[in-house]
């Protein structure tokens, strides 16, 4: 009789314990899901910006290579050849877009500068009939070496800050 007097209230101490422990474990499952999911939305966001600095990265050394690339074609320049500034100036336009203020100053003032000191020359070269093509390359060359060299250096030291890898 004592033992039937006690199961009622002992079951149901039991069964409310195990269904405490059973809440416990589920809980504890929850838990370790949350947690999975914090780590997979930090990875996630990290990825996406490190996406990001790369499309930046991307966009910002492309626009490097059209300057260098124009650097490069002005610097070669040959008497009676055409340059296309404006498709130059309507690529690098944007710019100012993806740089700090320092290399949209640098494009449009001291680079544009030293374009246009060399398109005189080169003008002038072109319309010289007392020179030779080698002379003239000759003229040119050294008005290169006056107006555009130091642009080198300047592009270089300007554009660093900018094009260093992303994810270091």
């Amino acid at each position: 009789m004592f033992f039937k007097d006690f199961a009622g209230p002992g079951a149901a101490v039991i069964a409310s314990g195990v269904a405490a422990w059973i809440t416990w474990r589920f809980q504890q499952q929850q838990v370790a899901i949350a947690k999975q999911q914090a780590a997979t939305a930090r990875a996630a966001a990290e990825t996406a910006r490190n996406k990001l600095r790369y499309d930046i990265w991307e966009k910002r050394f492309e626009k490097y290579k059209v300057v260098d690339e124009h650097m490069s074609t002005v610097a070669l320049w040959r008497p009676g050849e055409k340059l296309d500034l404006l498709a130059y100036l309507l690529q690098v336009y944007d710019a100012r877009w993806l740089f700090g203020p320092e290399v949209e100053q640098w494009l449009q003032q001291d680079l544009n500068k030293a374009y246009s000191q060399l398109y005189v020359v080169m003008l002038e070269l072109t319309n010289r009939q007392d020179l030779t093509d080698g002379e003239k390359q000759q003229v040119f060359f050294a008005a290169h070496m006056d107006y555009l060299m130091p642009m080198y250096a300047q592009r270089d030291e300007i554009f660093k800050p900018y094009l260093s890898m992303p994810f270091q």
